[in-house]
């Protein structure tokens, strides 16, 4: 394979002018911290060591929590932790989990999945729909020890647009929930390269801020509330420089929890309620401490809450057969997929991807291997996401694709064989070392070479926090990666893979495609439910012929969470778990 020549991760922000007003409220934050004692650093370094040597112990219940003060501490068992809580790069579920709880933004998702206001005091929507002018109520960043900083105003979610769409700032992982949101000049930037200080999001004055769009989305508030659009305050984003979200002292909290114990490379972190918090439900939760403790392989992470070293757990294959009629079992359905992303560049044949995608029992995946309620995926658009015009679950009302089909399956690889003049070839599998993903990778390079004789899989072993850097740079030859989308409507996964988007990891191209998902998301058809649920059933059906990815299974999630513990909420869509209104 070849070796990745460039980071994934780019902190610089060009183009951006400090307004006096931002400068100074952060000029004098930072003067008054800096009375409170020799150094912020060393300050929260006691607090950090404390947290490290307590973390790992912490129980649901009243135990006292590193400042000796009694408190509801929870904690979770992750397989993964981020690498970074920079709202800017927030493209995996691990980080945005944290961020969804240290950081707030002008929205949020109830659970109910009703969109709210947050920060926002108020939202007036312009009589032509082509803007939102929001006020921004008096909210305040603060840091890890709990100390206000500085007030968050207009200019900072100013400067979070900029910095979500810049390329420079986020390294061709921009934004996509402005774009598919219509905010004005998001996909010319993305596009054409327009100056990320042309994007449709404004600060009239340190209150007021103006989001104008170029068509009118009916989900567009839910596209909005995703934590990309969460105030940064710039003079500090370039204080810290590139260490900007990589520790608990270089970030600023906006949200319902504080981040006081994280760091690179830490095997665990800790959250602690933001009393000041004042967003939506503010106040609900009554649990203090909240604690991620990462633990890669499932039987010690079950053995853990066993021992009640962590209070919630996820449970995979047999686990989730023996625990099923558990009183503290939960189980789940998500708008996610899980696939085969297949690198067209590497393998541009399209019956060799074909062949590829009708030689996988699926139903054997999941009821022989995954064991977790996740069902077969014939298709890219989940179940439950979404209705077409006329109220009937948009799966309903579409095709199936990829269908186990032995016989087709070496008809597609006969005809590649003739057309690629080869009679065997070896793909790279690029899987993660944790031991569910290669238990997975195995029973599907079983699968292919049992029922494709000539095709050699080759599996590729990266560790995880490295896998996802491969894929977006396009090192691998096919891996499997799971999306779950941001909102409710079929282009949250159809959007993914048009030409040139940031997040197209297999490279496939076609025009009439990408024609179609621009009419439905920012020309004719954006606004026509019925018209444009005819249009995207036709743009599934072009997309899965072109078999750049092969679905696997659409998610379910099963885990193991203490019956004292209520009020997470489970999300269909954007960020899975919801911990603001936790209680225990």
């Amino acid at each position: 394979m070849q070796k990745v020549g460039r980071p994934l991760l780019t902190l610089a922000v060009k183009g951006i002018t400090l307004s006096k007003i931002h400068l100074d409220a952060y000029k004098n934050a930072r003067s008054k911290e800096k009375k409170r004692g020799k150094t912020m650093k060393k300050h929260i370094a006691c607090i950090l060591s404390a947290a490290m040597l307590l973390g790992l112990l912490a129980s649901c219940g009243g135990t006292k929590n590193p400042q000796g003060e009694s408190g509801k501490t929870v904690t979770i068992a992750k397989s993964i932790l981020p690498a970074h809580v920079d709202p800017a790069y927030a493209g995996s579920a691990d980080c945005g989990e944290i961020i969804n709880m240290n950081a707030a933004g002008l929205y949020y998702v109830d659970g109910d999945n009703k969109v709210q206001l947050d920060l926002a005091s108020a939202a007036v929507e312009s009589e032509d729909h082509m803007s939102i002018t929001y006020t921004i109520g008096e909210h305040y960043f603060y840091y890890a020890d709990g100390s206000q900083g500085p007030r968050i105003t207009a200019y900072d979610f100013e400067y979070a647009a900029r910095r979500a769409i810049d390329p420079i700032a986020s390294n061709d992982n921009q934004d996509t929930r402005m774009m598919n949101a219509g905010v004005k000049n998001a996909r010319a930037i993305h596009d054409e390269g327009m100056d990320p200080k042309e994007i449709g999001v404004h600060a009239t004055d340190e209150n007021t801020l103006v989001i104008e769009f170029e068509v009118y989305i009916p989900y567009r508030d839910e596209l909005l509330s995703g934590r990309n659009l969460a105030p940064q305050n710039q003079a500090f984003v370039e204080e810290c420089g590139a260490k900007y979200g990589t520790s608990a002292d270089t970030v600023l909290n906006s949200g319902a929890w504080l981040l006081t114990d994280f760091a690179v490379g830490s095997t665990s972190i800790t959250l602690k309620t933001n009393p000041n918090f004042k967003g939506y439900d503010a106040g609900k939760a009554n649990v203090d401490t909240v604690t991620f403790v990462q633990i890669q392989d499932s039987q010690q992470a079950l053995l853990a809450y066993q021992n009640g070293d962590v209070d919630i757990v996820s449970l995979s294959g047999e686990q989730v057969v023996t625990y099923a009629d558990d009183p503290a079992f939960v189980k789940f359905g998500q708008a996610a997929v899980t696939y085969l992303a297949v690198n067209c560049d590497e393998y541009s044949n399209d019956n060799l991807r074909r062949a590829l995608s009708c030689a996988l029992d699926k139903t054997a995946l999941c009821d022989e291997v995954l064991l977790d309620g996740s069902i077969p995926a014939y298709f890219m658009v989940p179940y439950n996401l979404t209705t077409d015009g006329k109220g009937n679950d948009f799966r309903d009302t579409t095709k199936s694709y990829g269908q186990l089909d032995l016989a087709k399956a070496q008809s597609y690889w006969e005809a590649a064989k003739a057309e690629m003049g080869i009679d065997s070839v070896t793909l790279d599998f690029l899987i993660t070392s944790d031991e569910n993903a290669y238990t997975v990778g195995a029973w599907i390079q079983d699968q292919f070479q049992n029922a494709l004789p000539g095709i050699n899989i080759n599996l590729v072993t990266v560790p995880y926090e490295s896998k996802m850097n491969y894929v977006m740079a396009g090192d691998y030859g096919f891996s499997v990666v799971t999306w779950g989308a941001d909102y409710a409507d079929p282009t949250a996964f159809l959007s993914c893979y048009v030409t040139g988007y940031p997040i197209n990891v297999s490279h496939w191209s076609n025009a009439e495609y990408d024609q179609i998902l621009s009419d439905c998301t920012v020309g004719s058809m954006a606004s026509d439910l019925t018209a444009r649920g005819a249009a995207l059933q036709r743009a599934e059906e072009i997309f899965m012929d072109g078999a750049s990815v092969i679905p696997l299974y659409q998610t379910s999630t099963c885990l193991l969470v203490r019956t004292n513990i209520s009020g997470i909420n489970y999300h269909l869509c954007g960020n899975t778990y919801d911990y603001r209104s936790m209680t225990a």
